[in-house]
């Protein structure tokens, strides 16, 4: 049975972000207005209370505006990162939690692609204006993914040779590591659908060995390798 045939997993709330250690809206909100709020009120309550002048209140409230500056940074860092590691190691929900941004609509793909919802793909896809070479080329690979397993292998094929081929010898291996991996996943993915079996077995051994490649996606090759879904 092919994973279309699957119902998809129940929905799982796809807000709130982790903070502390803990999940869910009300640690999101501590985040972005709690922990500002406390520091204004601390700064507020500092210049109040030093015995300084004009010149030394405005050194203090631009001191106030720089550590804030730099907790968002913190946060937005912190954010990407989470990000980076839920979608390495194929964590769907966590990835729903942190891409919520118009810009991030390929990642949203990615996860609804981990859960085997393939309408949920490609409306996702529909809303993503890829930037770069490289996330052209990723979300055309989770298209593939997606036409390949509602068995429309044609376009499947179509679009490996309109999307990835041209941008595949611009993608460079050690910095664009993602994109490369996840363009051999594609190729390897078409010929397995198509019936070529040698061919891709050559293909998914490169990302199989590729240690540059995600867990998430030198897994899934294994998989195709295997004669399994993925």
């Amino acid at each position: 049975m092919r994973d279309a045939d699957r119902a998809a997993p129940a929905a799982m709330t796809e807000t709130g972000a982790q903070f502390a250690g803990k999940r869910g809206r009300g640690w999101q909100l501590a985040a972005s207005v709690v922990v500002p709020l406390m520091m204004a009120g601390a700064y507020t309550v500092l210049i109040s209370t030093s015995e300084v002048g004009t010149s030394g209140a405005l050194w203090e409230s631009g001191g106030f505006v720089l550590v804030l500056g730099f907790w968002f940074a913190f946060r937005m860092l912190t954010r990407r990162a989470a990000l980076s590691r839920a979608i390495a190691v194929g964590d769907p929900d966590r990835i729903l939690e942190l891409a919520t941004r118009p810009s991030q609509a390929i990642d949203r793909a990615a996860a609804y692609e981990l859960r085997r919802d393939w309408p949920a793909v490609l409306r996702a896809l529909d809303e993503a204006h890829p930037a770069t070479a490289q996330d052209h080329v990723i979300a055309a690979a989770v298209r593939i993914h997606a036409l390949c397993e509602t068995g429309e292998v044609a376009r499947a094929r179509e679009l490996l040779d309109r999307e990835i081929e041209p941008r595949f010898a611009g993608l460079d291996r050690r910095m664009q590591a993602t994109g490369h991996a996840r363009a051999m996943l594609a190729k390897g993915r078409v010929l397995v659908a198509e019936g070529q079996r040698a061919e891709a077995e050559a293909v998914l051994a490169r990302v199989v060995d590729d240690v540059r490649a995600d867990p998430t996606t030198r897994a899934a090759a294994q998989q195709l390798r295997t004669g399994r879904s993925s």
